[in-house]
Parts: C-alpha cells; sequence; structure tokens
C-alpha cells in the first residue's frame, strides 16, 4: 500500500516539473518512453528516461529525494520494513546516476523541421473526436488524430504521440517564400506557410470511384484554319490498348464540331481519329484528372502531311514511315498556354527531329514555346515517349508525361504543371 502511494506521489511531482514544457499530464501507471529521444519529441529539451518515465536531468539528483520521494516510510510489517530499505537505497543511487549519464551523452536536444509543440493549448471539450471524447478533461491526451488539433485552435497541427505539435513558421512575408524555389515566385505566405504560384502548381482535385461515369465534351478543329469538324468519328482507348484493338466508347461530332462521349471517372487513355482520310491519324492524350465540368482542350487534326510536309521542307527530310509524331501543347494551371516552356525527351535520338511553333510554322531553330505554347517532333521512335516540361526562366520543373507513338500518328498532348497535393488556406 505505502508503495503504491510512494508511486503516486512521484507522478504527481513529475506532473508539476513538467507543466512549462508541454500540456499533457503524465500518467505514471502507462510508459511514455524507452529512450531519451522520445522525451525529447515531447518538447522536454535535455530530459532523460527514466524506469519509462521522462524526468528533467539537470534537476533530478537533487529532487528524485527531496521533494519526489519521503524522506522516512515506516514498515507496515515486518516482512516491508526488512524488504524496503533495500529496494530504496538501489532505486535512488540509480536515479540520481542515470539522468547524469544520460545528460552527457546528448546536452542538447534535436530539433524537428517542420513541426513545433503546442504550448497552452486548451483542453478538448467532453465529446470531440479523437481522444477526448470518452475521458474526463484532466486525464485527457492532447489528441489522438490531427483533426484533434484543430478542434483546439491549431490550424495545420499534428496529432503525434497524444501530443499537437503546431508546424513551424515558414514566413511572414510573400518576399521570404521566393527563396524556397522558382515556383515559389509570385506565391504567397498564408497561415505562415508558403504557397507556390498557382500557376505552376496545380491544386489536385477529389479522386473519384472507380465505378463513377464522366462525360467528356471536346470539340475537334482543323488544326491550321480552327474551323470546328462535323461527322468525325472518334474512339476512346485504354492507354495499354495501345493500337485501340478494343475501344471503351466512341462518339461523332456534331455539326459545330463537339464530341460527346462518356467514359469511367478515372479512365486513363486517349481518343483516336483514323476515319477521315484527308487529315493524318490521330490520338489526344487525356489528362491525368478531367476538369469538373468535363469540358477539355479542343482536339487538333492536321491536314494529312501539313506538318511532316513543312519541316521537310525547311530541312530537305524525309519523313520515316516506321515512325511516328508528337504536337505538344505547354499550359499553366489556368489552362493559359505557356510561352518559354522547352520539351525533352531520352527517347529521341539522331533521326527525331525537334521544333517548336513559331506563326503556325514548325522552327528547328527555336528553344522553346512561344505565346500559343506549341511544339513537338518529327521521326520519333515508336513505343512509349516521356516527355519533360520545364519552364525556361528559373529552369523550373513542370510536369513529366508519357504519350504512345505509333508509325504514321500523330500523338497530341496538352501539359500542365504536376498536380500536388490540396492545401487547406
Amino acid at each position: 500500500m505505502q508503495v503504491e502511494q510512494w508511486k503516486r506521489s512521484i507522478g504527481v511531482g513529475l506532473s508539476c516539473l513538467f507543466m512549462t514544457a508541454c500540456t499533457l499530464l503524465l500518467d505514471t501507471s502507462k510508459k511514455q518512453c524507452e529512450t531519451d529521444e522520445e522525451c525529447w519529441a515531447r518538447g522536454l529539451e535535455g530530459a532523460v528516461c527514466v524506469r519509462e518515465l521522462c524526468q528533467p536531468a539537470a534537476a533530478e539528483s537533487g529532487k528524485a529525494t527531496s521533494e519526489s520521494e519521503p524522506a522516512t516510510k515506516p514498515a507496515e510489517s515486518s516482512d516491508a520494513s526488512s524488504m524496503q530499505p533495500a529496494a530504496s537505497t538501489r532505486d535512488q543511487s540509480q536515479s540520481a546516476a542515470e539522468p547524469s549519464m544520460a545528460a552527457a551523452r546528448v546536452p542538447t536536444m534535436p530539433t524537428l523541421p517542420a513541426l513545433m509543440p503546442s504550448a497552452g493549448a486548451p483542453a478538448l471539450p467532453t465529446g470531440a473526436a479523437g481522444a477526448a471524447g470518452s475521458c474526463p478533461a484532466s486525464g485527457c491526451p492532447e489528441c489522438a488524430i490531427d483533426a484533434d488539433c484543430e478542434q483546439r485552435g491549431m490550424k495545420g497541427a499534428h496529432c503525434i504521440d497524444a501530443v499537437c505539435w503546431a508546424q513551424q513558421a515558414q514566413c511572414s512575408t510573400d518576399r521570404e517564400c521566393v527563396s524556397m524555389g522558382p515556383e515559389y515566385e509570385g506565391g504567397r505566405c498564408l497561415n505562415s506557410s508558403c504557397r507556390p504560384n498557382p500557376r505552376w502548381r496545380c491544386e489536385a482535385t477529389q479522386a473519384t470511384l472507380s465505378t463513377e461515369q464522366k462525360e467528356l465534351t471536346i470539340l475537334v478543329r482543323d488544326s491550321l484554319s480552327l474551323n470546328a469538324l462535323s461527322m468525325v468519328h472518334i474512339v476512346a482507348c485504354a492507354k495499354l490498348d495501345l493500337s485501340c484493338a478494343n475501344p471503351v466508347a466512341d462518339g461523332t461530332t456534331d455539326r459545330d464540331g463537339h464530341l460527346e462521349i462518356t467514359v469511367p471517372a478515372n479512365f486513363a487513355g486517349y481518343l483516336q481519329q483514323t476515319e477521315r482520310r484527308e487529315y493524318a491519324p490521330a490520338m489526344y492524350f487525356l489528362p491525368n484528372v478531367f476538369p469538373e465540368d468535363g469540358v477539355l482542350e479542343p482536339f487538333p487534326l492536321l491536314s494529312a502531311g501539313a506538318i511532316i510536309d513543312a519541316l521537310a521542307t525547311s530541312l530537305g527530310a524525309s519523313t520515316d514511315p516506321d515512325r511516328g509524331h508528337l504536337m505538344l501543347i505547354a499550359e499553366d494551371c489556368m489552362g493559359t498556354a505557356l510561352a518559354g516552356a522547352t520539351f525533352m525527351s531520352p527517347q529521341a535520338d539522331q533521326k527525331t527531329v525537334q521544333f517548336y511553333v513559331r506563326d503556325l510554322l514548325p522552327s528547328t531553330s527555336a528553344k522553346s514555346t512561344a505565346e500559343i505554347g506549341n511544339g513537338g517532333y518529327l521521326n520519333f521512335p515508336s513505343g512509349t515517349a516521356v516527355i519533360n516540361v520545364d519552364r525556361v526562366e528559373g529552369m523550373l520543373h513542370l510536369t513529366t508525361v508519357t504519350v504512345v507513338v505509333r508509325p504514321g500518328f500523330i500523338s497530341i498532348a496538352y501539359m500542365r504543371p504536376q498536380l500536388r497535393a490540396t492545401e487547406a488556406p
């Protein structure tokens, strides 16, 4: 009985010692640590782990006996009096020695790069989510999930080992974010966190279930005259169906050139046109994430040989019937054509001719996209092409896309900056 009272008195004393370092009330009936590092992670700088409890290193040797342990413990029985002094002496010597050794090993607490321990956070109300829903307020842990920290008013905080850790402030002004990288030029400082320029880091939309369907609308038009093309039959093909042997859907453009076609909401693939012989066979690669309204960028069809003949004329070269061609359009996250973008593919070889479009004509001397954002490749090896898109200014990597190349086909892809996880403002 007396031993239990002694343990409880230590628990109360430790709770008082640590109240300035964290808001979590310590419970000696539960293991708090196995190593000193676990104490540091609680925000207890210089603390050491003694008998599974976090204790201050500097004060332990002087306070363990005078404040936490009674000076004398009267025996309740002859058995207790014969056993208790030996155990007490051993515990006292261990308590005094261990903290000083641990403090000598690691004098300072390592810092966490993105998180800081909470200080003075209010207690969770009864019935709150996570850990606080079924225990008295005085004995509750700070949290069980991140949402518990949000309810404490700690926006963006994370719950780690039942303690709320606030995000470390990254900035106080927009200008301070520029040093984080070129994608932060034109970005903002919101709630002490740096947000990239929304042109260069697109927000991801909510994932959809595989059983849902998505109706897409695409304008099909002539790439040079920009006239809408009616009565064009289009099929939708899975990306791994390299020859489109098993189309998943099909449709025909109306008199205004609009195609309406329904595909799975998480569909990855392309649209194919082969029936209008006055236009080159084409594959239009769908974006990874469909816009909410389902309206996609136009599907441009090239007159048979138009872009190829222009290149051949300017270069005095001929086309290879065993190879394909690529038309690439760079855009920002707003869907605006992007000038100053470059394309690079490791699959391009010595027979491949790269170009960027200038005044509606391909140019091999241009080094990046113009205002219309167009470029591409002639005589590209058939198979899978990996395209890296970069912004010349600041050499910012925007995205990497993959498309299929087939002999005699033109592969068309609109390319926007890489998606990132949506962050709460």
